[in-house]
């Protein structure tokens, strides 16, 4: 157990300046909830050092999490709580204005979607003719346009929302950009079945940690895309 009375002064120097707080003392700070009777300050200390900043903890899967001593199902549980809170704030933050055209919004709200994935997911982002988001769904599997069924289950979702545009997106937890040939080639597909029905495909996005790389439009940035296809159809 930490030394008689350490808590409460933790507790009172984040009230007087959280911002001046340590990442190790705040990461031991939130930890004192589910952790009671151990030092979280030596648990706080392993974390980083094992995944590296804030960052790399939150994004930890539960698994890794529970590698570390002193970390159980709960503080682990309680750790992936937060991240899903700091990704849905992020979201929150993005959509307080247009996605597709506040410059670094729409890369920032993906890069928020795919926070703490350590598996390669999909999503799929449905715009109305004003170019409002009207949902975000996820798809089955990693990238979504494997098979002429996967490209169907697009198309039918585009039309029961009565979209007018689309933005599809992966993510590449390795943070390694590269775009394939399979990409391209099922991007242009998926691109040509929304064309027939009059909805725009406005990019195929590739996901990173650190980037957002447009597949359709690989000289644009994320906040790009939305500006420049907007234009395209005034």
């Amino acid at each position: 157990m930490p030394h008689t009375g350490h808590r409460q002064r933790m507790r009172s120097r984040f009230r007087q300046d959280a911002g001046g707080l340590c990442d190790h003392e705040l990461l031991e700070l939130i930890l004192y909830s589910t952790l009671p009777r151990v030092n979280t300050n030596e648990v706080a200390h392993a974390l980083l050092h094992r995944f590296g900043s804030l960052r790399g903890v939150l994004s930890a899967e539960e698994g890794e999490l529970r590698r570390i001593p002193g970390i159980g199902e709960n503080a682990a549980v309680f750790l992936r709580a937060v991240s899903e809170l700091f990704a849905r704030c992020e979201r929150e933050i993005c959509l307080t204005s247009d996605l597709l055209t506040s410059p670094g919004r729409l890369g920032r709200y993906l890069q928020s979607l795919f926070f703490g994935v350590s598996e390669e997911r999909s999503r799929m982002l449905l715009f109305d003719g004003a170019r409002r988001l009207i949902s975000c769904e996820s798809l089955e599997g990693g990238v979504p346009l494997e098979s002429a069924i996967s490209v169907r289950r697009i198309v039918q979702r585009v039309l029961d929302c009565g979209a007018a545009y689309v933005i599809l997106a992966h993510n590449h937890p390795e943070g390694i950009v590269f775009v394939s040939d399979a990409d391209r080639k099922a991007t242009g597909v998926v691109k040509d079945c929304l064309q027939n029905i009059g909805v725009t495909l406005l990019d195929h996005m590739i996901v990173t940690p650190e980037r957002c790389i447009p597949i359709l439009h690989p000289e644009k940035s994320g906040e790009q895309i939305g500006r420049a296809s907007c234009r395209e159809r005034v």
